[in-house]
């Protein structure tokens, strides 16, 4: 007699091989495969170091509360020592054969203290500019006290009577002759322009060339007119 075949799950169970279950655990998020019971002894082990952790209080930077305030000199002083320990760390890791992600060292700044990377950035660009622990603004000194400057109209009779005077010569007269006397005679600089103007306020105009000689006569005296 013939022997009886095997059924057919004895077939499939010498011949086939099942996939290995995968799952994602919840609480470390790894993917993990392997069977239902491991899967579910390892979410078990994750989810109780979770909870143990909470119960200490180590929570992350992102459920901490952050206080926004201006900062006093120690604080803009540990984020400069905090941007200097990350500094070092960067360049600690250059000798590594692998990176993890691209090095910012202000962005891990921020992270680490809770403040923003912009007052970051401030607080370390007034650091490199000053050097000052204090972080005491440079208020910019006062300029010493000057005299008040001579106005124009103190020379006017010295301008009347050295015009006259080259005038009566028949010899130029010119503005820019007029500025260089008063700088020799009276040590007073003035410019051209502002020289023009006075002239022209004191009702001297250009009069006509005679052999090319320039100079000034007097018209009227441009007054303003009266307030009712």
């Amino acid at each position: 007699m013939p022997p009886r075949p095997s059924s057919s799950m004895g077939e499939f169970d010498d011949s086939l091989k099942f996939a290995r279950p995968r799952a994602k655990c919840n609480a470390c998020g790894c993917l993990m495969t392997g069977q239902a019971k491991q899967l579910k002894a390892h979410h078990a082990k994750c989810s109780q170091e979770v909870r143990d952790s909470d119960s200490d209080g180590d929570d992350d930077g992102s459920t901490i509360p952050s206080i926004k305030h201006q900062l006093s000199a120690a604080e803009k002083l540990l984020v400069v020592k905090c941007h200097a320990y990350f500094k070092e760390e960067k360049e600690k890791e250059k000798f590594l054969t692998y990176r993890v992600a691209p090095w910012k060292t202000r962005e891990r700044v921020s992270k680490c203290l809770g403040i923003s990377q912009k007052t970051v950035s401030q607080v370390i660009a007034d650091w490199n500019r000053f050097r000052d622990p204090s972080f005491q603004l440079k208020v910019p000194r006062p300029l010493p006290d000057k005299a008040a400057p001579c106005q124009l109209a103190t020379y006017a009779d010295t301008l009347d009577a050295y015009i006259q005077a080259r005038n009566d010569q028949q010899l130029q007269v010119t503005a820019q002759l007029l500025c260089t006397f008063l700088w020799d005679e009276h040590a007073y600089a003035v410019d051209v322009v502002k020289m023009r103007r006075f002239l022209r306020k004191q009702g001297y105009a250009p009069g006509p060339r005679v052999d090319g000689r320039r100079y000034f006569v007097r018209t009227a005296i441009s007054t303003p007119p009266p307030t009712s």
